[in-house]
């Protein structure tokens, strides 16, 4: 594996983009993107992630996760087991530069605790996921805050900008899905059509 150690990648303007040299890249220290960097990940490429270690995109930073149906990106511990990891935390609110998309990725043995989630994002967060694969959550697949009309009690789609497209959980332990505002579990995505409780 290529081995990376203490990643930070906070300088402004700075874009750094993984290739798929044909082995994993084994990152000892998480990755944490902050400041205006981009992070760019393309297709075929594989993360194995040390334990207890976290991918971080903070409020100005990108991450823009480019895999194909072939050559789909993988995130996944270093041992194949639940919960090996933390996750990744998407806070980045940025609209430039392509914004922050994960395409045909795989986040595997992540969600280290039972409250804990493969995939954070939050209430401004910015993201299209698409075909992304979630599975061996020791926590939830996914943790996610969507806008609330509290003066209806009905989510505000209109100011939540967190997109997908072919989301799939195998094993979440505590469930695939927990909404922060509502405290609901969902076994799918809320959106404008009937939600699916769990």
């Amino acid at each position: 594996m290529i081995v990376i150690d203490d990643y930070w990648l906070d300088e402004d303007n700075l874009t750094v983009t993984y290739t798929n040299q044909g082995i994993p890249y084994f990152l000892k220290s998480g990755v944490h993107v902050d400041g205006t960097a981009i992070m760019r990940v393309n297709a075929g490429v594989e993360f194995v992630m040390a334990y207890d270690q976290t991918v971080s995109v903070n409020t100005n930073a990108l991450l823009q996760v480019n895999g194909t149906s072939s050559q789909p990106v993988v995130f996944c511990g270093l041992n194949n087991e639940n919960g090996y990891w933390n996750g990744i935390e998407i806070t980045s609110t940025r609209q430039t530069n392509g914004s922050n998309n994960m395409t045909y990725c795989s986040i595997q043995n992540a969600g280290k605790e039972s409250q804990d989630a493969a995939l954070y994002t939050w209430e401004d967060t910015r993201v299209a996921l698409n075909n992304v694969n979630i599975s061996g959550s020791n926590g939830y697949g996914m943790i996610v805050s969507i806008p609330v009309n509290w003066d209806t009690e009905q989510y505000d789609f209109s100011n939540y900008h967190v997109s997908t497209s072919g989301l799939v959980f195998t094993s979440c332990a505590s469930g695939n899905i927990y909404e922060r505002n509502k405290d609901q579990v969902y076994s799918t995505m809320p959106g404008n059509k009937k939600l699916a409780r769990r």
